[in-house]
């Protein structure tokens, strides 16, 4: 088996140029969460987030959901994955915090593109993921 194996210079060199790599809004976002002391460890990493713009699509989703906004970083990911594709799209973020909520709103409302609706649900997922058909979702 052929392989690449990744080190520390190799992860810094694809991270500084990865497509997006550098974006005010979501540099803002990571600044704004690092604040946030123990909690700022919840928010994935710049690598996965994206990974998951490049996901989203590559499947050519349509609608994707996620549980959880937290500060919006990964929903900011999501929505740009969705942005990228020729058709109208939705992601729809569960959070069950009001204020994180309005927060993931509001960063999704900077980061999404015109063919992207964006709709933040406060709620309990325990409540809300049931109300979902599950051929309806592309993207989890």
């Amino acid at each position: 088996m052929k392989y690449l194996p990744l080190n520390d210079d190799l992860y810094r060199y694809l991270c500084a140029h990865r497509s997006g790599a550098t974006d005010p809004v979501l540099d803002e976002l990571r600044r704004e969460t690092g604040t946030l002391g123990d909690d700022s460890r919840m928010q994935i990493s710049r690598d996965q987030g994206s990974f998951l713009t490049l996901l989203t699509a590559a499947i050519g989703a349509r609608t994707a959901i996620e549980v959880g906004g937290f500060e919006g970083w990964t929903s900011a990911h999501l929505a740009r994955g969705l942005k990228r594709l020729p058709w109208s799209t939705a992601l729809t973020v569960c959070e069950i915090d009001p204020t994180r909520a309005m927060h993931t709103q509001a960063v999704l409302d900077r980061v999404r593109g015109p063919r992207v609706a964006c709709t933040v649900v406060c709620d309990d997922s325990h409540h809300w993921l049931p109300t979902l058909a599950p051929e309806s979702v592309d993207f989890a």
